[in-house]
């Protein structure tokens, strides 16, 4: 089969342009890749500054004048687009040997495609899923709302760049396939019969060569997060037919069922939206995709604290060695208190509360005041207060951090919710004199730093915002010379097609063009000045936050150790019930590495 491929393989496919220099403006430094359709090159303009991808198509493309309309169609719709969720098409146009080729931003990451592919048999954690489908809606229905359909949507075509707070980009390209449905006089080149799309991700419509609309993007984006939430797409298949039958015919099965045993269900909202995307007929769909990114968008608000444990500020591993060093004084401390309850006589049955204990214990105000009572000495306790049994106090982790991909979000949340307890308990001890020196030195430390790690989030939010209004900002005025460059090039390269050229005229035009681009280039050197300036003190602030994240982390695990030696032999019942808590808390923490 190796064989066969190189021996029908189109004189294009040998061809590469690295060190060549496109029309005296993009000179080529490298190849990214290549497609059915062409290569994709790394070119940088001397004059912008930055550097582009390059797409050509392949001769035996370039020859056929259809496929060679509908590249220069993708440019054309694609240029009009200007969202931060779709690959920026800054130009396009035709080499002298008659190759088509587009430019387009440089998206410095991989293919939500090659993500997958590089993470089988694990999905991803759920919270980064949805925000990859949020983003994704978000673009394709501000697409939609331009008219324009893309009919090839699927993860090779989704990339994946880092956004100014170091989360996930995404970035929609190849926009080759779509078309505009209002407003334009392109002739519509997909005839009747013809299929266009991939197997995995492609609608019903579009199996049996059908006209699909907006709807068609909306069944491959449900298909997408089908694969994003569940690991696999909806059907699997031997071979194309089989492939375009499952799409007509079968019912999809509900993502949960694909789920490792033992693994919590999708939340139910998001599995039903799915499976709506996923109608037969397009008029039982969604008929926005935007209408996923609200939902998204409220499912995010309603769990933030999820969301937080997901996202959470933790240098890679962390937890785990914490939890390394703090299980085995919780282990001791845990075998001391068995050992202490296996001693009391079989017989010993709780006396009656004492004076202000309550109904029970835990329950009611704390003992008295203990200033009269000589430091370190306990105040009085109601006889078998300290028999409190650890039932379930400490809550467990949220379902949505339930999977095997969420297992270090599962710890985050784990390790946050034990440090809030300690935090509490050291404030208990405080009140009753049980706390020595040394646990008060490393919880005042510990809440310092946390403060000042609260104000350094908050300065690094407030930059990150002020970075993305900068970004803002500049799209509109940025786009609007790219957009005129773009037709400005149009016109040019239409006049040098006629029989007799007016060169004068085009002369002008290149005039026209060169003085764009500078206006264009002092506009990015501009933008990129002042975000060179928010980038240093943004970095400046995020190491800052990593050493801190690491003291605090030492701090937070010396706490806890310490609170596990400071245990009092027979606590309040207030205590000794947020003793059970912490320490069922550690034990659910600890589980989570089996």
């Amino acid at each position: 089969m190796a064989l066969w491929v190189a021996e029908v393989r189109c004189p294009m496919a040998e061809t590469n342009l690295v060190g060549e220099n496109l029309e005296g403006r993009f000179q080529i430094i490298g190849e990214l890749g290549e497609g059915a359709m062409g290569k994709v090159y790394l070119a940088e303009h001397p004059v912008l500054g930055r550097q582009y991808a390059v797409k050509v198509l392949k001769e035996t493309a370039a020859a056929d004048k259809n496929l060679a309309e509908r590249f220069r169609r993708e440019a054309k719709i694609a240029s009009r687009l200007d969202h931060p969720n779709i690959v920026v098409i800054t130009d396009f146009g035709t080499m002298d040997n008659g190759q088509l080729y587009l430019i387009m931003e440089y998206i410095d990451g991989e293919s939500l495609g090659a993500l997958l592919e590089r993470t089988e048999p694990q999905r991803l954690p759920l919270m980064r899923s949805l925000e990859l489908i949020r983003q994704l809606s978000g673009a394709i229905g501000a697409a939609h709302r331009a008219n324009i359909i893309h009919r090839d949507i699927k993860p090779d075509n989704v990339l994946l760049g880092k956004n100014r707070s170091g989360g996930d980009l995404v970035k929609i390209l190849d926009f080759g396939l779509a078309k505009i449905v209002e407003g334009t006089d392109m002739p519509k080149l997909t005839k009747a019969g013809d299929i266009f799309g991939s197997p995995y991700y492609m609608s019903p419509e579009q199996c049996v060569g059908k006209p699909s609309d907006h709807r068609a993007d909306i069944y491959a984006l449900g298909v997408v997060a089908f694969e994003l939430l569940s690991g696999q797409v909806p059907f699997q298949a031997k071979n194309i037919p089989q492939m375009i039958k499952a799409h007509v015919s079968e019912p999809p099965p509900r993502p949960s069922s694909l789920l490792p045993a033992g693994e919590e269900p999708l939340p139910a909202e998001i599995e039903d939206f799915v499976l709506r995307c996923l109608a037969k007929k397009r008029e039982d769909r969604p008929q926005s995709a935007t209408e996923f990114t609200e939902l998204i968008e409220r499912y995010q608000e309603k769990h933030k604290e999820v969301a937080e444990a997901a996202g959470a500020h933790r240098p890679a591993g962390a937890i785990s060695a914490a939890m390394a060093q703090v299980q085995p004084a919780f282990e001791q401390a845990v075998r001391a208190s068995q050992d202490a309850l296996a001693a009391l006589p079989d017989s010993a049955e709780p006396a009656p509360p004492g004076p202000g204990v309550g109904p029970g214990p835990g329950v009611g105000p704390e003992p008295g005041p203990a200033a009269a009572l000589a430091p370190g000495q306990p105040p009085p306790l109601a006889p078998g207060a300290a028999l409190v049994e650890p039932a379930t106090i400490a809550p467990s982790a949220p379902s949505l951090l339930g999977g095997e991909a969420d297992a270090e979000a599962r710890k985050v949340w784990y390790w946050n919710r034990i440090c809030k307890i300690a935090m509490d308990l050291v404030q208990r001890l405080k009140r009753h004199r049980f706390a020595n020196a040394e646990l008060l030195d490393v919880f005042t430390r510990a809440a310092d730093l946390e403060e000042k790690d609260l104000f350094l989030q908050t300065d690094i939010a407030i930059q990150v915002s002020e970075m993305e209004e900068l970004d803002e900002q500049m799209r509109e005025p940025t786009a609007q010379l790219r957009h005129a460059i773009v037709d400005l090039r149009v016109e040019r390269d239409s006049i040098f097609e006629k029989a007799a050229p007016d060169f004068l005229k085009m002369a002008d035009l290149e005039f026209q063009l060169n003085q764009l681009e500078r206006r264009l280039a002092d506009k990015y050197s501009e933008t990129e000045t002042k975000q060179r300036s928010y980038t240093d003190s943004l970095e400046r602030m995020r190491h800052e936050l990593d050493g801190h994240q690491a003291e605090l982390l030492d701090l937070e695990r010396r706490l806890i150790s310490h609170l596990q030696a400071a245990k009092p032999p027979n606590p309040p019942p207030g205590i000794a019930k947020k003793y059970a808590e912490l320490e069922e808390a550690l034990t659910k923490l600890f589980a989570t590495q089996d």
